[in-house]
């Protein structure tokens, strides 16, 4: 499974969700989630956890470790484990766990292995560098992965024109689609249009 499967899939859910009738026609992040243990070739399972965390705490934090001794014997051995804060909203839940889920398609030169580079990606996330490294780079496009796949595009622009005639407010829009409040403001920006042309349509 690929990033522009999932994706796809996210859409189709909604749609349907839509057509059914549904009062809430969201994404939701445990589909996502089986989906990606079914259509990932090396996973065998992701589980959440949360963690209690001090102000200034990464919200959410990604892990991969292999249940097999060999992971050449067992390929498919692998298990996702992402923490989360505990005291996090529904709506910041599911973007935070969404997010994470977002690094199972990280490259190999955009995964943080060590404790200095994830020290390093905190700095870095903080700061806004000039020349972000390519950790900085993946974590930035996991962010816009899980926007995409939370609001997919259709519904997207339905939203935008919906909420440009009703006058409808960020909280509205964030409680139609689950997600947190200040994320509304980048769901209706150039960007999202940008990123949807790199990850979906190129």
């Amino acid at each position: 499974m690929e990033y522009v499967d999932l994706y796809n899939l996210a859409q189709e859910i909604i749609t349907a969700r839509s057509e059914a009738g549904k009062s809430s026609a969201i994404v939701p992040v445990a589909e996502l989630k089986a989906a990606l243990i079914q259509g990932v070739g090396w996973l065998s399972d992701i589980n959440f956890h949360p963690i209690e965390t001090k102000p200034g705490d990464p919200l959410g934090h990604y892990e991969c470790h292999s249940e097999a001794e060999s992971q050449w014997e067992e390929p498919n051995s692998w298990v996702v484990l992402i923490t989360y804060a505990s005291n996090l909203g529904v709506s910041e839940q599911r973007f935070v766990w969404c997010k994470e889920l977002m690094h199972i398609f990280d490259t190999e030169d955009g995964c943080v292995k060590t404790p200095d580079e994830f020290r390093g990606l905190l700095t870095e996330i903080e700061l806004k560098p000039i020349d972000p490294s390519e950790q900085y780079l993946t974590e930035n496009a996991a962010k816009w992965k899980a926007l995409l796949v939370l609001c997919p595009k259709q519904q997207r622009d339905e939203m935008k024109i919906r909420a440009a005639q009703e006058g409808l407010s960020h909280y509205d829009i964030a409680l139609h689609f689950r997600i947190p409040e200040p994320v509304v403001s980048s769901l209706f920006s150039e960007y999202y249009d940008r990123y949807y042309e790199r990850f979906i349509e190129n």
